[in-house]
């Protein structure tokens, strides 16, 4: 089994903040503030939940669906937007930029996904993910020099390009699924991350 790992850890946690309409005017959105992944965009379409919609945003292939009804959201993607967040019941990833060029990804929980084909065809999965806590809240540093972003944990960098109140970076191979049988590799794709700004 895979875990997807968009920065290290596809892993997501509960900030208790809140923004004010004005907090959301992006007409001059700069980096400084917190920002909510949102889009794990696949090259090609998966229908991961198996409710009969293939997408390329993984994130909503993430949830979990019986008899057409939402049962659990992996990543509890529109909770933010809902309420944000004041009690501990979400699960999302964050990125949050402060003044002083240093930051922190907070995180809460993780998926784990595998995939084996389905026999007697060349493209279709039967799909295995599991979604449980793992939380981490990891410190960086940035730089910013006309529309990139660059963090520093470490010795590693991430460069990401910030377009509006979109931040974004393409993972070389970052979607890696294994065989929950044999641990052979089934699908190696490039993924496409995104953020969108929530507030100062």
């Amino acid at each position: 089994m895979k875990k997807i790992s968009p920065l290290f850890t596809i892993a997501f946690l509960v900030l208790m903040t809140s923004c004010t309409e004005s907090d959301k005017d992006f007409g001059n959105v700069g980096i400084i503030g917190i920002w909510k992944l949102s889009t794990l965009e696949s090259t090609n379409p998966y229908d991961i939940n198996g409710d009969g919609r293939a997408s390329t945003d993984l994130l909503t292939e993430y949830d979990i669906i019986e008899d057409g009804i939402l049962i659990y959201d992996c990543f509890d993607n529109d909770c933010f937007d809902d309420d944000y967040c004041s009690d501990n019941n979400c699960n999302y990833e964050l990125i949050i930029f402060n003044d002083d060029n240093t930051g922190t990804i907070i995180s809460n929980s993780t998926v784990e996904v595998s995939a084996d084909l389905e026999i007697g065809t060349t493209d279709t999965y039967i799909w295995t993910s599991t979604c449980f806590g793992e939380t981490s809240s990891s410190p960086f540093t940035w730089t910013l020099i006309d529309n990139t972003v660059t963090i520093i944990e470490g010795l590693e960098s991430t460069t990401y390009t910030l377009d509006g109140n979109k931040l974004s970076f393409l993972l070389t191979d970052g979607f890696e699924i294994l065989s929950g049988t044999t641990s052979d590799v089934v699908i190696l794709e490039d993924l496409t991350i995104k953020y969108t700004k929530q507030c100062n």
